[in-house]
């Protein structure tokens, strides 16, 4: 047994380098690190127990300090409040083990780490994947709003996202791309935007309506076929013959969207030289790709009346990358994406939206009020002009009382403002 003195020496060394190498390129794993790290301060925390009530008999009230129980909790504690695993890690501890007797402890040491650690901060793995800058969705969509009297840096309170639509959190406006375009459209779309995906619509009564999405590796492919691929004006109305264009051996899939798979299409990317060749050569121009065979009809699309939170389960739910937002015309006005729902984007562009909404109604009020002034001023003035070009020089007489009757019918007739 060793003593306190290095058991506080190797945890701090041992949680410096897991530290520094947690998420490397080195195969040292987290498992491990936090079982080690776990029952080093376990038994630090059992050894203190155990000093202050001293050591006691197995039958005794006291005879639960054991210090290797106790250090077997902290390891399930720490593994519990860096990975947040419940039951999972509940079923590994006691298979450790092999006694059924710690199911008890270890479900509460488990339970209680995991809400310690969701009060302070996520997960050690979704820490990784911000550093990676890799777009994460939590299960519940979670934003904050400004309250009156909020100090600065501090939380705000929760808002909820069936107050706002899709619209909302949106990017637009939308790259989109027609069934039919020329190899220099898409050679110029690929340099000037790294967008993943585009949607692509066709021209129905000259109302251009959605009807698909290609993604860009798509557009690579079809780009890396060669100028035999790509069709002339004149030749738009014709049917490619995409089965001469497979350099391994003739595939029998039915649809020409599987031909992009692994059956014969070159496969690795463009690179930019070859892509700004195609963006530049004027004869490109006129060289065309028919996208209606490779884009994806099934991609789902939310309108833009739809609810924020309903589009946020959607998107994660399904795994999407791309989500189209369409109009009442089945136009596209705008697209979502995985950084447009995240949690920062959110709180953003909804803070954006409240305040255009005040700085509207301020406006509305200040019109308002300036209408209300102006039309008193300008009553107040044609009052007293009138009264001042109807006075004669000479006194006036006395007015002459109004009867008693007419006054009362006059005012039972005058309407009531108690109902306002």
């Amino acid at each position: 047994q060793f003593s306190e003195k290095p058991l506080v020496a190797i945890l701090i060394l041992y949680s410096f380098f897991a530290c520094i190498t947690a998420g490397s390129a080195i195969s040292t794993g987290l498992v491990i690190p936090m079982l080690f790290i776990g029952s080093i301060y376990g038994r630090l925390f059992a050894y203190g127990l155990v000093r202050w009530f001293g050591v006691h008999d197995r039958d005794s009230y006291w005879g639960w300090i054991d210090p290797g129980a106790i250090s077997f909790l902290g390891a399930a504690s720490f593994f519990g409040g860096v990975s947040r695993l419940s039951m999972a890690l509940t079923v590994i501890m006691i298979e450790i083990t092999g006694d059924v007797e710690f199911l008890l402890p270890i479900m509460v040491t488990v339970l209680i780490s995991k809400w310690v650690g969701d009060y302070l901060t996520h997960p050690l793995y979704h820490a990784l994947m911000e550093i990676k800058c890799i777009p994460f969705l939590d299960t519940e969509p979670v934003i904050y709003k400004e309250h009156n009297g909020q100090d600065e840096g501090e939380r705000g309170i929760a808002d909820s996202l069936e107050l706002y639509q899709a619209r909302h959190a949106m990017s637009s406006p939308a790259v989109v791309l027609g069934l039919q375009e020329t190899v220099n459209r898409l050679a110029n779309t690929l340099l000037s935007t790294k967008h993943g995906g585009f949607p692509v619509v066709r021209d129905v009564v000259g109302v251009e309506r959605y009807s698909g999405l290609v993604s860009r590796e798509t557009i690579h492919h079809l780009l890396n076929q060669g100028e035999p691929f790509f069709l002339r004006e004149h030749d738009l109305d014709k049917l490619r013959d995409y089965d001469k264009f497979i350099v391994d051996e003739p595939s029998d899939v039915g649809l020409p969207f599987e031909l992009l798979g692994y059956v014969g299409f070159k496969s690795y990317l463009l690179d930019e030289a070859t892509i700004r060749q195609y963006a530049e050569d004027p004869k490109f121009n006129d060289r065309y790709i028919d996208l209606s065979p490779y884009i994806n009809q099934s991609q789902p699309t939310v309108p833009t009346s739809f609810s924020l939170k309903r589009t946020y389960i959607i998107f994660r739910t399904l795994g999407l990358r791309h989500l189209p937002v369409v109009d009442v015309l089945n136009r596209v006005v705008g697209i979502i994406t995985r950084k447009d729902l995240m949690g920062f984007s959110l709180e953003e562009k909804v803070s954006m939206l409240r305040k255009a909404i005040i700085r509207k109604a301020s406006c509305r009020r200040s019109t308002r009020t300036g209408t209300m002034m102006t039309t008193s001023t300008g009553s107040n003035s044609s009052t007293q002009s009138t009264t001042t070009l109807a006075q004669p020089n000479t006194v006036p007489p006395a007015p002459v009382a109004a009867p008693k009757e007419k006054e009362r019918t006059n005012t039972l007739a005058l309407p009531s403002n108690d109902w306002q």
